[in-house]
């Protein structure tokens, strides 16, 4: 690639269309780029790299800006480069995005980044116009990214020093990019942080293994609980240990259970059939109670028999009052035809009287409107009179206005000329202030100067003070990292505290609740079992008279045979069925089945409980308990906030070490650019002099030529015939304003005589229809008083409301009779069925009566002895049944547990040595990742390259070479490197070397880093080369050997371009580009070619 033209448009200092043609400069050699500091040398590399890439050289110098300050509004910004490449002419034309003042209106817009590229040699080739395929185009054709380009075509200021001072690892980054060993470092890290996620899988298969052996259950052998202890307190347990412990206390507590829950089951049977005696006892005592409750009824039964016939005889005397209401309620009812009528009649009276009123309101209405329409005639009439003369004081006026124009054209050409000659006399004014402001800048640009050169002495004095930044804030870096590490694991420790506790809390609440479900249920199969006996008892009591109830006389009893049957035994009113009693006893069954799973679960809960509070002890005894880790925490937190603020505080010094290093290069431009503005502002205060003398002799001869009356007066004159003017135009309004509204009275006139006409037929039908109303409404009337004689009442409602009160009350009595009656047969029924009750429960207390033999109290007594050894042998089952529920979970865990460790184990054993291989971390080892190894193949022909070059350029005293072997301490090694002094035969590091010494090295690398890049590349084709930065560390002899080297390497093909400030080499190289600055921006020109 050869660059033949370059064009920049208000790019960087650059504020209008600038081209260099390269094509000038030849095709091989050396030629120089020189200028003032601040003038844009730097920026044609910029130019070239963005209109190939879309991006500057330097890494701080940013697309957004590019655009020139210099610039005007008009002018786009872009750069278009026109280069060869490979027997075949392209041009690329780019733009970044920038601000622009807006095509339509004040506002701003925005111009896009657009891109293009075409082939100049082929008109048919495509244009090619998104910016990525531009991008892609480009990086197909040259074979380098724009990474690779910087390091092998275009060597940006500061950026081929980096190699030679960087460490491994910074040097790494550098080669990374070039050589794409990108995949390689992700390999390796890949292989650790699979070490290492399996080293903390395994640490945390320990720690669940720890705390699934805290909730393994022993008991009845002292060998076995030393053995858990054991293994509880070892690092790592064994679960197949612990698998083998649990097998053991299990076939251990087998029999034990078994027995155990025979012996409830027989303690059951007893203590059912005692609670059997018992109830039968208590039974027949509250059946006594009853029977003295209904005898205490009895009494209050027999009373409210005897007050429900009082009460019927009472009701029954009111009976003929009832005819009585009824029948005048059907005499009104009979009236009630005349009334509707009645009705009807007064409701057309009331719409008469209404119409009458309408009709009245109707002819005051048309009454009012015609008095009003002959009112405004009689205004218009009186008005007219007035408007007769308007049209001739119309054509009057506008005569007189136009007098007035014209005297006011004369008065406005006096004025513009007295107006040019006081715009003369301003612009003198503008003249002398535009002196005297260049005068004055031509002082502040002197006081400018002086001030620059104080900003850059003061800035070097800041850069010496903050040079030790960026290594502080490297090492508050790397307390902040250790502390926030540290803080991350106290947190998961607390958090996992927290986690533990809850789980304790809560593992005791379900204990606690199903400790209490557990006497529920076994209250509840008490209950469900006495039931079911009571009603076991209560059946067989009344299965006389459940026969009973389905005999019939002539049918055999199926007791004694007999047809007869005079007394048949009575059932009882509460007697249960016998689905009843298969009810309930398949209720106490359920009920039993429930305490049983209860018990159950009452067991698990207090082995979960015991489970989790024994995981919680153990990580206290490991990490501290919840305050502890707490405090630790807290006092990490202000650790680690103190931590940052040093980071910040040295972070901002790093800023501000890279803001003064920034502004000390700002400042020595901005230092040379005073020095040239001030040669600029000297020429422009003598320019505004000269300009004012001209004006001024220009102002007093227009002066002379005109013959013109004071401006004030003209402005006087002027203002007097504008005045009579308007007042002209004002009086022609007026005018034409009272032509108008004689026409518009008129034709208002005749409207309001025709509307007068209608108006007074109106009043004539309407004064017709208020007589006819009028006569309506007096035959209503009357009609309405012939239907009202004779009647009781003033409207059918008012009738009808009394024949409904009459019937109620009618209806009332008959209804009070019926319910007196009713209430009379509820009363004597429940007296005799009190009775009967009262006899039922006599019979039932005999039958319940017959005990064998034990009191209530021996029953009680043995019934006690009984529950008590059965709570002990639930308890027994209750702590067995949670023992083996717990070993159950743990013996699930630890299976799981087991194979997982096996598999872990296996696959670390597999990945360590390789991890540990790839990130250089063997033990006894040279420290070098395979990443690094790699690189430093790479980086071995780059030295070779380099070799060739800075042997030369030292004159044979150098050479530079890899650091190779172990190296003390910790750091990654591999890519160190040395330099051999063959004075003394001995290496010593790079950084030793002295200023010119390290440039020289630096180039060189920078050379040989290019020749290996562009052969890695696939022997891409480069035929140009550009080297920004200064060569004014060499002394005479060592600057002669660069050049020397330069141009052996530019050969007959390539062409090398230098940035540099250095006198000897702007006499030592014929071909220039040469840059100057202005105050409207900067200007390039080529020297040293024919033509």
């Amino acid at each position: 690639m050869r660059p033949t033209l370059l064009t920049m448009s208000a790019f960087g200092p650059y504020a209008k269309k600038t081209a260099i043609d390269f094509a000038s400069l030849g095709s091989d050699g050396l030629y120089l780029i020189c200028g003032d500091t601040g003038a844009g040398k730097t920026t044609i590399f910029d130019a070239i790299a963005f209109a190939l890439y879309g991006e500057a050289t330097g890494s701080y110098r940013k697309t957004d800006s590019l655009r020139s300050d210099f610039a005007d509004g008009a002018t786009p910004t872009y750069v278009e480069l026109e280069f060869s490449h490979r027997g075949k002419r392209y041009r690329v034309r780019r733009n970044p995005q920038y601000e622009r003042p807006a095509k339509r209106g004040s506002g701003i817009a925005t111009e896009h980044a657009n891109a293009e590229l075409e082939e100049l040699d082929n008109p048919e080739a495509k244009v090619l116009t998104r910016v990525t395929d531009v991008n892609n185009k480009v990086g197909e054709l040259l074979g380098i990214d724009r990474a690779q380009f910087s390091q092998i075509v275009m060597i940006a200021q500061g950026d081929f020093r980096k190699l030679l001072a960087a460490g491994t690892s910074d040097r790494g980054e550098i080669l990374r990019k070039l050589f794409g060993t990108e995949p390689y470092q992700r390999f390796a890290y890949a292989l650790d942080d699979r070490r290492k996620r399996l080293r903390g899988e395994n640490g945390e298969v320990n720690n669940q293994i720890k705390g699934a052996c805290s909730a393994v259950r022993v008991g009845g052998s002292e060998d076995r609980a030393q053995r858990l202890e054991a293994l509880s307190e070892s690092a790592a347990p064994n679960a197949e240990a612990l698998l083998g412990l649990i097998e053991e206390q299990t076939k251990a507590d087998a029999p034990v259970l078994e027995r155990l829950r025979a012996e409830g089951k027989e303690l059951d049977g007893q203590r059912s059939a005692l609670s059997t005696l018992l109830d039968r006892a208590r039974r027949a005592e509250g059946l006594e109670r009853k029977v003295e409750e209904i005898r205490g009824q009895l009494g209050p039964a027999g009373e409210a028999v005897e007050n429900r016939a009082r009460e019927l005889a009472a009701w029954q005397e009111h009976s003929g009052k009832a005819r009585e209401f009824t029948e005048a309620a059907a005499r009104l009812r009979d009236q009630l035809v005349r009334y509707d009528e009645l009705d009807r009649e007064r409701a057309k009276e009331a719409e008469l009287r209404k119409g009458l009123e309408t009709a009245d309101a109707v002819l005051g209405g048309v009454q009012k409107n015609l008095d009003l329409v002959c009112r405004d005639l009689e205004k218009m009439k009186a008005r007219r009179g007035d408007l007769e003369e308007a049209p001739q004081n119309l054509v009057r006026a506008e005569a007189v206005r136009g007098n007035a124009q014209r005297k006011m054209s004369d008065a406005q050409k006096v004025l513009e000329s007295c107006n040019e000659l006081a715009r003369r006399e301003g612009e003198l004014g503008q003249l002398g202030d535009k002196a005297k402001n260049a005068a004055d800048e031509l002082l502040t640009g002197e006081v400018a100067l002086g001030e620059a050169a104080k900003a850059v002495e003061a800035l070097e004095v800041r850069r010496k003070e903050l040079s030790d930044a960026p290594a502080l804030a490297a090492k508050c870096k790397a307390t902040v990292d250790d502390l926030e590490k540290r803080k991350v694991a106290v947190e998961e420790d607390c958090d996992e505290l927290r986690r533990r506790a809850a789980m304790a809390e809560e593992a005791g609440k379900s204990a606690e609740l199903a400790k209490g479900a557990y006497v529920v249920a076994v209250r509840e199969y008490h209950e469900a079992s006495s039931r079911a006996a009571d009603l076991e008892g209560a059946f067989l009591d009344a299965r006389a008279g459940i026969l009973a109830r389905d005999l019939s006389e002539g049918s055999p009893c199926p007791v004694c045979g007999s047809t007869s049957h005079p007394h048949p035994a009575q059932l009882g009113e509460f007697a249960p069925t016998e689905a009843d009693v298969r009810s309930a006893r398949e209720a106490s069954s359920e009920s039993r089945d429930r305490m049983d799973e209860a018990s159950r679960r009452s067991g698990e809960a207090k082995a979960r409980r015991e489970s989790a509070e024994n995981e919680l002890k153990a990580l206290v005894e490991r990490v501290g308990t919840l305050d502890v880790v707490e405090s630790r925490l807290e006092q990490l937190g202000k650790d680690l906030e103190k931590a940052k603020r040093d980071l910040s505080g040295s972070e901002e010094r790093a800023k501000e070490l890279a803001q003064a290093e920034r502004d000390l290069s700002s400042a020595r431009d901005a230092s040379d650019a005073a020095a040239a503005c001030l040669e600029e502002l000297r020429k422009a205060s003598a320019a505004a002099s000269n300009e004012l003398a001209a004006a001024s002799a220009s102002c007093e001869e227009f002066r002379a030529s005109l013959n013109l009356p004071d401006v004030s007066r003209a402005r006087e004159q002027a203002d007097t015939a504008k005045w009579e003017l308007e007042q002209a135009g004002r009086d022609v309004d007026s005018a034409r304003a009272r032509v108008n509204e004689l026409d518009d009275l008129s034709k208002k006139m005749t409207d309001l005589e025709s509307r007068k006409a209608q108006l007074e037929g109106r009043h004539k039908r309407a004064a017709s229809e208020q007589a006819g109303a009028r006569e309506a409404l007096s035959a209503s009337s009357a009609k309405v008083k012939t239907l009202a004689d004779g009647l009781e009442f003033e409207s059918g409602v008012a009738a009808k409301a009394e024949a409904d009160r009459l019937e109620g009350r009618g209806l009332r009595i008959t209804e009070g009779i019926e319910a007196a009656r009713k209430a009379l047969v509820d009363a004597e029924s429940g007296r005799d069925k009190l009775l009967e009750r009262a006899k039922t429960l006599s019979g039932q207390i005999d039958e319940l009566r017959k005990s064998d033999g034990q009191s209530v109290e021996e029953v009680t007594s043995k019934l006690d002895e009984v529950g008590a050894r059965h709570s002990e042998v639930e308890d027994a089952i209750t702590s067995l049944t949670a023992r083996a529920a717990a070993n159950a979970s743990a013996k699930e865990a630890l299976e799981a547990l087991g194979e997982r460790a096996r598999k872990i184990a296996d696959q670390y054993g597999e990945i360590e040595t390789l991890a540990k291989t790839a990130t250089g971390q063997l033990s006894g080892k040279e420290r070098l990742s395979f990443e690094t190894y790699l690189q430093a193949r790479w980086f071995d022909r780059v030295i070779a390259a380099a070799n060739g070059r800075f042997s030369v350029m030292t004159n044979g005293r150098f050479e530079l070479e890899r650091q190779k072997g172990q190296r003390s301490g910790s750091a990654q090694s591999g890519l160190g490197l040395d330099v051999r002094d063959t004075f003394t035969g001995k290496p010593r590091p790079a950084s030793s070397l002295s200023g010119g010494e390290s440039f020289k090295a630096s180039l060189a690398l920078a050379l040989g880093l290019s020749d290996v890049v562009q052969a890695a590349a696939g022997g891409i084709q480069l035929d140009a080369m550009f080297v920004d930065e200064g060569f004014g560390t060499l002394d005479e002899e060592s600057l002669a050997l660069a050049v020397r080297t330069l141009t052996e390497l530019s050969g007959p093909d390539k062409l090398v371009g230098i940035i540099s400030h250095v006198e000897e080499l702007r006499s030592s190289i014929d071909r220039k580009i040469v840059v100057e600055a202005g105050r409207e921006g900067s200007k390039v020109r080529i020297e040293g070619v024919a033509g």
